[in-house]
């Protein structure tokens, strides 16, 4: 019973709480772990509309410049 006295109840309380919080932050970074799954899905999905959408835009600006291009060329071959 000298323990007691000398480490004080304040200690004892908060070791104890601290014993009892110890399994509810291993529940909440599970809870967590499974949201940033779900989020991380969603991500996936607009990073891939994204890439296609930029994807469509090179496209029709390479046809764009190679119509341009070739229009040009023809009316050079024209001129000679």
């Amino acid at each position: 019973m000298c323990v007691r006295y000398q480490v004080g109840w304040a200690t004892l309380v908060g070791l104890a709480v601290m014993l009892m919080l110890g399994p509810m932050s291993g529940f909440l970074a599970t809870k967590l772990g499974m949201l940033r799954r779900s989020m991380l899905q969603w991500t996936d999905k607009r990073v891939g509309y994204m890439n296609e959408v930029i994807n469509g835009i090179q496209v029709s600006s390479l046809i764009t410049h190679t119509q341009t291009h070739t229009h040009t060329r023809i009316l050079n071959r024209q001129h000679w």
